[in-house]
């Protein structure tokens, strides 16, 4: 579909399509017919591709240098690659002789007006469309907006449950949810050294599904959903077409026709609304080409949606190294037993345990290595938290609330919406330090083309810190970073305990402030300027010293442990 002028998205099986090959000049390759077959034995998607035999040679390399991702086929933007690979076999067609009535090099301007019906000029990348702009297709498409509403607070299902734990309750997002049961510094370690049992069935859900599924992901998700192999997941983020973040969120994959999509509770219902404004075709997702749209859409439902019915799903976790051991108490068959231990990181399974159907994925935001989280439906939601309690006890397990969530995610360099990612400094998602979730090479999702020319000229970066004196004064969002020369090159985005008791923090700097070992200071303002500040330089209670960490802890290797995990 990135390589042909017509929409195949949406091609029947056994039905054809005339349409046209172009090159990196938006000249004729080949005038083609293209029949979808029958899925292999794998179920991978086969097209037959019958053309005049001038063609055949120039087709058969271009669709294999394309496939092999070694072809220049974008003279603007040299990071774009088709997806791929394919498998391009040349077969004897003696039945069905396709004429052209085009020339090879023919140019797209002469194409397009003697067959306009060939192209699909809405469709959000193909090659040599950049040659074709002069045909834009109207009507313009309007711009997104969303304005927040005042909303009731809301109770998880496991309110009672809190209370009866006497955890305090706070509002957060929306909801009325635990921040902590015990202390703060109690709960992360359990989170580090056995396990920390969390309620975030305030998380949206939403379910991804049907033919198009895979295809309309990947024009609204940073990363590459194409390339996600079936029971597993991976973190990326939604964009406006002017590069700034909507949400981050983590997409699993149970196959390509079906992803569950667990994102931010304060973001919930502008992320619904967002999506389906593109999924129908409602909004604009491109600022320079206001006519484009997803080639075809998706179906998406809202799991927390009680008319969902069956299909609802909540979000518990279990972080910390003794959680697997926790779940494997939990079940009797030992084959759901290994295949719990033999889950890799990110990956995902659909199972029953305690009598209580699960979708359970190696994942977390805590940082830790072994971490579950579980989607299960909210009427038994209740019998797992208390499953899991009671099977974890000899384990070490204990309840823990936002603040060890906040403290855990803070050690681990993670980002939150709202702090590191977006919110009132528009951070951006390489800012925040995960540029690997931002898929250049693909030819086109929303907000791609804005961030990549900002990454090019980025000046800023979040740091990980700690405070020099193990007793200080806690950092606060917004407060000043300076430099011995006392110039201010940033602000502090987050602080909070460590497992040590020490305060570590994250902070949005100048990149001339990055690299570890770097001493900075935090200036305390307290409603005064950061010169009168500066002044007091003197009173500990006025200045914390800090030191710049690596960007996330570090395992043996090098390698952050929570991107991947040792087993």
């Amino acid at each position: 579909n990135q390589v042909v002028t017509s929409n195949l998205i949406s091609l029947p099986i056994g039905e054809k399509i005339s349409t046209y090959v172009l090159d990196r000049n938006g000249e004729l390759i080949g005038d083609i017919s293209i029949l979808r077959e029958d899925p292999d034995l794998s179920g991978r998607d086969q097209y037959l591709i019958q053309a005049d035999q001038e063609f055949i040679v120039n087709l058969l390399s271009w669709f294999r240098g394309l496939s092999d991702g070694y072809t220049l086929f974008d003279m603007t933007d040299l990071y774009r690659k088709v997806e791929g690979p394919v498998v391009v076999d040349l077969v004897e067609d003696t039945k069905n002789q396709f004429i052209s009535k085009e020339k090879a090099g023919t140019p797209t301007h002469d194409l397009y007006q003697k067959n306009p019906d060939k192209f699909d000029l809405t469709k959000p990348y193909f090659v040599g469309q950049d040659k074709i702009r002069e045909f834009s297709t109207k009507p313009i498409l309007s711009t997104w907006k969303w304005q927040e509403g005042d909303t009731d607070l809301k109770k998880t299902e496991l309110y009672s449950v809190h209370q009866e734990l006497g955890a305090k309750l706070v509002p957060f997002a929306g909801w009325e949810m635990p921040v902590r049961y015990s202390s703060v510094l109690e709960e992360h370690r359990a989170v580090r050294e056995t396990a920390g049992l969390f309620d975030v069935s305030h998380m949206g859900v939403f379910e991804i599904s049907g033919p198009n599924a895979t295809t309309y992901l990947d024009t609204v998700f940073s990363n590459y959903a194409a390339w996600l192999e079936d029971g597993c997941s991976m973190y990326g983020y939604f964009l406006e077409p002017d590069g700034s973040a909507i949400d981050d969120g983590i997409l699993y994959r149970v196959n390509s026709e079906f992803y569950y999509l667990v994102i931010n509770a304060s973001n919930e219902a502008k992320d619904w609304d967002w999506l389906n404004a593109v999924n129908e075709g409602r909004v604009q997702i491109d600022q320079d080409r206001p006519w484009i749209r997803v080639e075809a859409p998706a179906e998406i439902k809202n799991l927390k949606d009680p008319k969902s019915r069956k299909a609802q799903k909540r979000d518990l976790a279990i972080q910390g190294p003794a959680s697997l051991q926790i779940l494997q108490a939990m079940v009797e068959d030992p084959i759901l037993q290994s295949r719990l231990r033999r889950m890799r990181r990110t990956e995902l399974i659909s199972c029953e345990i305690q009598g209580i159907p699960l979708v359970v994925a190696r994942t977390g935001y805590t940082g830790e290595n072994w971490g579950f989280e579980i989607l299960v439906h909210p009427d038994h939601m209740e019998k797992l938290w208390k499953k899991i309690m009671e099977y974890g006890e000899p384990f070490g397990v204990k309840p823990a609330g936002l603040a060890c969530r906040d403290s855990t995610r803070i050690e681990a360099g993670l980002p939150l919406y709202g702090q590191e990612l977006a919110g009132p400094l528009e951070i951006t998602p390489v800012e925040a330090g995960f540029p690997g979730y931002v898929k250049y090479h693909k030819p086109f999702f929303i907000g791609r083309d804005i961030m990549l020319t900002q990454e090019n000229s980025r000046k800023r970066e979040i740091i990980r810190f700690r405070c020099n004196l193990k007793r200080c004064r806690k950092p606060n969002t917004g407060d000043p970073v300076v430099n011995k020369k006392e110039v201010e090159v940033g602000k502090i985005t987050s602080c909070s305990v460590n497992v040590e008791g020490s305060l570590v923090g994250l902070a949005l700097v100048e990149r001339t402030s990055t690299s570890p070992g770097t001493q900075l200071t935090v200036v305390s303002l307290r409603g005064q300027s950061l010169q009168k500040g500066l002044k007091q330089k003197n009173k500990v209670s006025a200045t914390i010293d800090i030191t710049v960490l690596s960007r996330f802890p570090e395992n043996e290797d090098g390698i952050p442990a929570w991107m991947y995990g040792e087993d």
